[in-house]
């Protein structure tokens, strides 16, 4: 099942007010899920890149039993602030090694959190946007969610 969050037209509100708003469509997205009996249950991982990877982290913070494990590509993770504390789920990092804000951005975010691990893509700057490294990333993104969304079903 794949929710989009972000609306088309969406202006810049501000980074604190749009990760608050991605959060709560995040938030939205999960009590939908709960509420379904086909999916009631079931473990939920949540995939976010850029500015919605600090959304997705509070959604993580707000919705502590909900979700199993999250992944986050480049964005400013750190911008969850003090909520980082209080996400229970395993979360994955993911950063290119020449996007040296992003790195700097997903180091910070990991001192504060708890089960998490940082997979650094080598020689790149923009995982989403350079193929070879948009693959490798969706490979290691896609072995993290086995390993923690499998083990949570059983």
């Amino acid at each position: 099942l794949v929710v989009d969050i972000r609306a088309v037209d969406e202006g810049e509100a501000g980074v604190t007010v749009e990760a608050e708003r991605i959060a709560h469509r995040f938030g939205v997205g999960l009590e939908w899920i709960a509420a379904d009996p086909r999916t009631r249950g079931l473990p939920v991982g949540g995939l976010a890149d850029s500015m919605c990877a600090s959304g997705l982290l509070l959604a993580c913070a707000h919705h502590r039993s909900e979700l199993s494990a999250a992944a986050c590509i480049g964005g400013n993770p750190h911008l969850a602030g003090d909520a980082l504390e209080s996400v229970a789920a395993p979360i994955l990092l993911v950063v290119g090694e020449n996007d040296l804000d992003s790195l700097s951005a997903a180091r910070t975010a990991q001192r504060n959190l708890g089960v998490s691990e940082l997979a650094v893509i080598n020689d790149t700057r923009s995982v989403v946007d350079e193929p070879e490294a948009f693959f490798a990333a969706a490979y290691r993104i896609r072995d993290w969610f086995v390993d923690h969304l499998a083990t949570e079903a059983h």
